[in-house]
């Protein structure tokens, strides 16, 4: 089970699944363009990528300290 989520992307997507994961008694965190993700993702127990499909193999290659991540 998951603790903490991660969600890397807050356009229309993103944004929809803070949302529902907020109202649901979640607190994702957010990475946000322009943050280094090495660092960020590090206290998350899954990442969901929210970039649009151009950009997906781009994050999908930043190094990410992490446990697991979903795609």
């Amino acid at each position: 089970m998951f603790e903490q989520l991660g969600l890397i992307g807050c356009g229309l997507m993103g944004g929809s699944f803070a949302l529902a994961l907020g109202e649901a008694g979640w607190q994702p965190e957010l990475l946000l363009r322009g943050v280094p993700l090495a660092g960020a993702a590090a206290g998350v127990d899954a990442v969901l990528l929210c970039v649009p499909d151009a950009a997906v193999a781009e994050v999908a290659a930043l190094p990410v300290e992490r446990r697991q991540v979903a795609l």
